[in-house]
């Protein structure tokens, strides 16, 4: 028997070293584990948040991604944490990114709260939801979330 960790383990034989920490540390900040696959063509997502059933992660690793630069010029820009949000003109569906660390504390917040079950658009719809969101005229704003 092996005291290696699965999440120590590449996902197939030469995954590149970085895909497989950018997995680790998805997971860590998420509050998540990695999916171990036993082979490339399995189809299953890279990290899984059992208290977000409905979170489909799924971690890039390339030299340069045009997100990146982006979130770095919002950064210099304005300074604070960036937020991007995106949209083009062919699908017309809008997303928003924000850094890694952000998002597990917002999943953490949510966590606290009791709020880890979304709606199929992804929304939090219950009424202690939107509180947790700010809305504190949650009751009138249930559909704008």
């Amino acid at each position: 028997m092996s005291d290696v960790d699965p999440s120590d383990i590449a996902l197939w034989p030469g995954m590149p070293r970085r895909a497989a920490d950018l997995e680790r540390d998805a997971a860590a900040a998420l509050g998540g584990r990695r999916v171990i696959r036993q082979d490339l063509f399995e189809t299953a997502v890279d990290v899984r948040i059992p208290d977000f059933p409905d979170l489909s992660v799924d971690c890039k690793y390339r030299k340069t991604l045009a997100h990146h630069k982006l979130m770095k010029t919002t950064r210099q820009k304005y300074g604070g944490t960036p937020l991007l949000v995106t949209r083009t003109k062919e699908e017309g569906e809008t997303f928003a990114t924000l850094p890694l660390k952000v998002l597990g504390h917002l999943l953490d917040i949510a966590r606290a709260a009791g709020q880890t079950k979304l709606d199929g658009d992804g929304r939090i719809t219950d009424q202690a939801g939107l509180l947790l969101l700010g809305r504190h005229d949650a009751p009138r704003r249930a559909r704008e979330i």
